[in-house]
């Protein structure tokens, strides 16, 4: 909770205008605060993405208490999440043990796969959608959802 005044000793947050997962520009209002005064319009100083919010519309809190989450542009932002490392271009006509298969590629070789199968040793196929499939690599540090494509 910013000082709003020098007498200010604590806020009433009466409304988040932005929400977790917001892209926040500098001079964006994300929330009201109700003080002594009146409704304050709380104002962003640098540009970045709106992470979490840590008081609920309706709390009095006193000055200093951090309100929100804010990862600033490029500093400790959580990095992009690189494009999927295969593609998905349609179904084979038949199943393997019930199961749907999938034409994958890598832009060089086609691969065949169902649920639960692990193509070039490195990505599982978690789910087989009708229009996209779920993938994974085996060592659980990336998850992609790739659509179906037209080749």
């Amino acid at each position: 909770m910013p000082s709003l005044g020098a007498s200010m000793e604590a806020g009433t947050l009466v409304e988040w205008l932005k929400r977790p997962g917001d892209v926040l520009r500098r001079g964006d209002i994300i929330a009201v605060v109700d003080t002594e005064k009146g409704a304050i319009e709380i104002e962003v100083f640098e540009d970045g993405v709106l992470e979490e919010t840590r008081v609920p519309p309706g709390a009095t809190v006193p000055v200093g208490t951090v309100l929100a989450i804010i990862h600033g542009a490029g500093v400790g932002a959580p990095p992009p999440t690189p494009p999927a490392p295969l593609r998905f271009y349609g179904f084979a006509e038949r199943s393997q043990g019930g199961r749907r298969q999938v034409f994958l590629t890598d832009g060089e070789e086609v691969y065949l796969a169902a649920e639960g199968d692990v193509v070039l040793h490195r990505y599982r196929v978690l789910r087989v959608g009708n229009q996209s499939i779920e993938l994974e690599e085996v060592s659980g540090k990336q998850r992609w959802v790739v659509p179906l494509e037209q080749p």
